[in-house]
């Protein structure tokens, strides 16, 4: 190496040093930034008015097992595995991961190769004066003539590679921002665990009370056809008119209504299970049952606080991480104020091949190194605007998590107060149920003294049917109030 080319090798490596030394400097200062404000102002209660704090956690993660029914466990964890929902949410998922990879891969170096040929068929003037071209050409060689035919070919092959340090982070908020982005993402299968077998079990609770209802509308309609076939015996005698008859037929039809309409609202109850498992309704049907679900209602769980919210409804988590993605971003917007740097790192090796026999082939192998920096001095209030926007969409976001916070907080409440109220309406509702049927057994006592007519015994009996209707409303809208407990508790995933 001559003095000349070490003096040039050390002054690039000077300036480079100056470089990253300013940048050093700078990131310094870069670090003093105050962070954007992203904290909830909700105030977390200590406990629920009405969850019971007490004894050991409800299981919840797979809160259907604790109905003790296998074929609504079975349709439930079969629909996890193959909903569509779940299907879709898995996607996402795996779009969103992409996205975070793409992120950190943009911190790394790049590297590159490339490389060309270019072929070279050109006459050129004889360099050489003519007392010594016609001694040459006396000899037989091309250089005695006047012009010279250039054949040959030029090619260069090369690896080059750049990085850009990340002094002041910009690019770790990026990579930040989709992580975080990443994570809200992946908050979407388990809102989607939770909602499939929120739905499959509402659906599923659903059918199975039309199916008590139907019973029950059956025994109904014997009572009534029992009634009608006395009042028409009456009639017959002359005791009864035909506005009785009338009565009874009109009920009748009234009950044949609600079997068909009960039956219909099932099969569309089915039909949703299976649209939800990811199956065609035409041919799915739903098993029989050993147990009657609606007789057998657990209770609702306990063990539970507010905090815990914070971790298990991914609703809320999700909204966490989009609020430290948004942050992320505003990090990266504010890093837009300081320069940026690159270094490029490149090997060349290349060389020139002339087909005259009188020339050699010539070759090069060369390092390139170089480093950059831009400094945004003036953007017309482009940054400026661009982290005054950044930090009003984390603000906004942050005021969406702290709704999202205060309605799940109030879910938990509202689900747990009212499944104490419809325990008690189920209380009273079994109580007037027991009386209506001892008034039946009554009326048919009475009737066999010669006490009531053959009319009232029928009438006690379908207010006593009429009671157990209610009474099976009240255990599914109690089947179903337990499913938006365990939602608000953040139970199914």
């Amino acid at each position: 190496m001559t003095g000349k080319t070490m003096k040039q090798s050390t002054l690039s490596h000077l300036i480079l040093a100056g470089i990253l030394t300013t940048a050093f400097t700078a990131s310094l200062t870069g670090c003093q930034n105050t962070p954007v404000k992203s904290q909830s102002q909700v105030v977390m209660p200590q406990k629920f008015n009405y969850v019971l704090p007490v004894g050991e956690q409800s299981n919840i993660s797979t809160w259907w097992q604790n109905f003790h029914d296998p074929v609504l466990t079975s349709l439930i964890e079969h629909a996890l595995q193959t909903a569509p929902d779940i299907r879709e949410a898995k996607a996402r998922i795996d779009e969103a991961s992409a996205v975070a990879n793409l992120a950190n891969a943009n911190k790394g170096i790049m590297v590159g190769a490339g490389g060309s040929i270019t072929g070279v068929n050109s006459d050129v003037d004889n360099p050489l004066p003519s007392k010594v071209r016609k001694p040459l050409g006396m000899l037989g060689s091309d250089w005695g003539d006047s012009s010279l035919d250039v054949d040959g070919h030029a090619y260069h092959l090369g690896i080059l590679a750049s990085w850009e340090p990340d002094f002041f982070g910009k690019k770790q908020s990026d990579a930040d921002a989709a992580g975080y982005a990443y994570l809200a993402t992946q908050e979407k299968i388990h809102g989607a665990h939770m909602l499939v077998a929120a739905k499959i079990a509402q659906a599923y609770f659903q059918a199975r009370s039309k199916e008590q209802e139907a019973l029950i509308l059956k025994q109904t309609q014997s009572s009534l056809s029992e009634l009608r076939r006395y009042a028409k015996a009456r009639f017959d005698l002359g005791q009864a008119t035909r506005y009785d008859i009338d009565d009874i037929d009109i009920k009748l039809q009234g009950i044949k209504a609600k079997q068909d309409n009960l039956s219909a609202e099932r099969q569309a109850n089915i039909r949703q299970i299976a649209v939800l498992s990811g199956k065609t309704s035409q041919d799915f049907d739903l098993p029989p049952s050993p147990v009657n679900v609606l007789k057998h209602l657990p209770p609702a769980p306990q063990g539970y606080y507010p905090s815990d919210l914070l971790t298990r409804r991914p609703d809320i988590r999700a909204k966490q991480a989009q609020v430290n993605a948004l942050a992320a971003l505003h990090g990266s917007a504010v890093a837009d104020q300081y320069p940026r740097f690159g270094i490029n790192f490149g090997v060349l090796n290349g060389g020139l091949s002339i087909s005259n026999n009188d020339l050699d082939s010539t070759g090069i192998t060369a390092g390139l190194i170089n480093a950059n920096v831009s400094v945004p001095l003036f953007t017309n209030g482009r940054i400026k605007h661009n982290i005054e926007a950044a930090d009003a969409r984390v603000q906004a976001v942050m005021a969406d998590y702290d709704k999202t916070l205060l309605t799940a907080l109030a879910e938990v409440d509202n689900s747990s107060q009212l499944n104490i109220a419809l325990i008690r309406q189920h209380r009273n509702l079994q109580n007037a149920v027991k009386d209506a049927e001892l008034q039946a057994d009554h009326a048919k006592k009475l009737f066999n003294y010669g006490r009531l007519t053959f009319d009232d015994m029928p009438k006690a009996r379908i207010t006593a049917q009429e009671y157990e209707q209610n009474l099976i409303q009240n255990e599914l809208g109690q089947a179903l109030n337990l499913i938006a407990l365990y939602n608000s508790l953040g139970g199914g995933w």
